[in-house]
């Protein structure tokens, strides 16, 4: 039980960061009522030309906090009681599926080397397998911050590795 909540708990951080980086363009779209899940969509829509951490916010935000918005808009004419239990009961199970996603993906998912910048560790290993060893350049060819101190520590990592294995064929 305490992984569950561990995870909720990092989730639920990770989405104020996301909802702190789009309710200023959200704002935009209505400033009254920013946050809903109409003015997300339309947002959302816009992805592709906006700035990568934008959309990984969106993203974020898609999976784990937009289903709860959702719901939540959908029980708005209920009772504060009834809203109340319906909306405990599917926050319920939703952190419990998302949960037993995140546990069931095998153990060579994928990893945030940034969780920010959602870089993804294979995506720095395809590069670094092709002789490109400079941590900028790899960053900006995966529309990562190349200032990033964790993205920049995360690409280290991988060059290094790659390095070392090739000393050790050679």
């Amino acid at each position: 039980m305490k992984g569950l909540f561990t995870f909720i708990e990092q989730k639920e951080a990770q989405t104020q960061q996301a909802k702190a980086l789009v309710l200023p363009l959200l704002q935009f779209l209505e400033p009254d009522r920013p946050w809903s899940s109409k003015n997300f969509w339309t947002l959302y829509q816009a992805r592709p030309s906006l700035e990568p951490v934008v959309q990984q916010a969106l993203e974020h935000l898609r999976q784990y906090a937009i289903p709860l918005l959702e719901y939540e808009e959908q029980l708005s004419s209920l009772d504060l009681e009834a809203f109340s239990e319906a909306m405990s009961e599917f926050e319920r199970r939703f952190w419990q599926e998302q949960y037993a996603q995140a546990k069931s993906l095998p153990m060579n998912t994928p990893m945030y080397l940034c969780g920010l910048h959602s870089l993804e560790e294979p995506d720095v290993r395809v590069l670094v397998q092709q002789r490109l060893w400079d941590v900028e350049i790899i960053a900006s060819a995966l529309g990562v911050p190349p200032d990033c101190p964790t993205c920049k520590r995360g690409i280290q990592r991988i060059v290094l590795e790659d390095i070392k294995r090739a000393k050790t064929l050679a």
